[in-house]
């Protein structure tokens, strides 16, 4: 068993043994399944629906990619055209360094819009007020499942249904990076609603005892992996090399 883990490069399936990429797909599919989303059969890299990453800030940097692609398409291939577009709303200082990082990262900018917020979480009526001016300018909104200063639950089923209401194209991004292992626990219902989400950031290595770092990715839609697939001589063109869906990453 640990012959085959060592021996395995995950940027790949089959050039090693393929051990670990069954395992992996395996605990992408139990994640995606606890948390509420779709499974389904895995014919390919595309169906898995999530990716193993290094740490919360590469699960979020991924996330923010994805909407930026979301909100323009081909922006991989033709670059950030004007940043005026691309703007991304985080409560009002609890929100994670990692989501402002990833926008200049990625050529966005620092283009956060910081929303007031009330016990912790997101001012309903403020989120709505900005949501209404800057409609067509968001590209994504982040809420936090377990902030990391006040472990505070958003209200995840109201931020969705009044984000999706203004514009059902804005992509929806929950850091659950903390709370998500109560996914695992009676308090699963803090929960309702995570799974609506286009995208849910989660950090085993944070509650399950876990060595840094350990990190997953996970999307509603899998096929959205698409929008960001990265192709070379290095990375095999085959179903399930991971190399293809996980950007920043090469070896692993």
């Amino acid at each position: 068993f640990f012959s085959d883990l060592l021996q395995q490069n995950l940027i790949n399936a089959s050039f090693c043994a393929p051990a670990a990429t069954q395992i992996e797909i395996e605990v992408i599919s139990t994640l995606r399944r606890i948390m509420g989303y779709e499974v389904k059969t895995c014919n390919n890299i595309l169906d898995v629906g999530g990716i193993i990453t290094y740490g919360g800030t590469g699960s979020n940097a991924t996330a923010m990619l994805l909407a930026r692609e979301n909100k323009v398409k081909n922006t991989m291939k033709n670059g950030v055209r004007g940043n005026d577009k691309f703007k991304v709303i985080i409560p009002e200082g609890i929100g994670h360094y990692s989501i402002r990082s990833s926008l200049e990262w990625i050529g966005c900018g620092d283009n956060v819009i910081e929303v007031k917020t009330n016990g912790y979480r997101y001012d309903i009526d403020e989120l709505r007020k900005v949501l209404g001016i800057e409609k067509d300018n968001i590209m994504a909104v982040v809420v936090y499942a377990g902030d990391s200063r006040t472990m505070t639950i958003e209200n995840l089923e109201k931020v969705i249904q009044v984000v999706k209401h203004v514009n059902d194209k804005i992509w929806c991004h929950v850091d659950a990076c903390h709370g998500f292992s109560l996914a695992f626990s009676k308090y699963k219902g803090k929960l309702a609603g995570i799974e609506k989400y286009d995208s849910i950031s989660c950090d085993p290595h944070k509650v399950f005892s876990l060595p840094y770092c350990c990190s997953a990715l996970l999307l509603k839609k899998p096929e959205c992996f698409k929008t960001i697939m990265s192709n070379s001589d290095l990375i095999m063109n085959e179903k399930f090399a991971f190399g293809q869906i996980t950007p920043f990453i090469g070896s692993k």
